[in-house]
């Protein structure tokens, strides 16, 4: 990182040089709490904080993959039909919130902005491999996206 580019403080947001700036590590440096049922180890505030994202991250992909799976039991009765990534996809970039028929299913326009948010939040989109859902980072997947859209032509 050069002198010039500052990111926000994991603790206060303020802009810094460093993940957390001085201000903040000195006045954290003495919260130190003993995490139950692990040997005595110490963290300070930063440390929970950045423990809490890592926490939201995880529920927002379980939340994610969890909508995908629902919406697919809706329309074709299956945990995750084949291919249903790249159709729940396409649904949801097809110009706004509007319903559709997916399958079986009617999917509605709360449906679309519901999975929207969900998406947005985890920063990933889902891509069935081998009977795994392995998360695709979002702009990966625009990519992986536009090649499957360019291989159907």
């Amino acid at each position: 990182m050069s002198q010039n580019q500052y990111t926000p403080c994991i603790v206060c947001g303020k802009p810094s040089r460093v993940p957390i700036c001085g201000k903040c590590q000195a006045s954290h440096a003495t919260d130190n709490i003993h995490v139950i049922g692990q040997p005595k180890k110490w963290e300070t505030a930063a440390d929970r904080m950045y423990q809490a994202r890592m926490k939201m991250t995880k529920d927002a992909h379980v939340c994610l993959a969890a909508a995908i799976e629902d919406m697919s039991q809706r329309c074709y009765g299956k945990d995750w039909h084949e291919g249903f990534e790249y159709e729940l996809w396409f649904a949801l970039d097809s110009g706004g919130p509007v319903d559709q028929k997916l399958g079986n299913y009617t999917f509605t326009a709360n449906d679309q902005l519901r999975i929207m948010v969900l998406c947005e939040n985890a920063g990933i989109w889902f891509q069935r491999q081998d009977d795994s859902y392995t998360p695709v980072p979002l702009p990966l997947w625009m990519q992986v996206v536009q090649q499957a859209a360019m291989g159907e032509e």
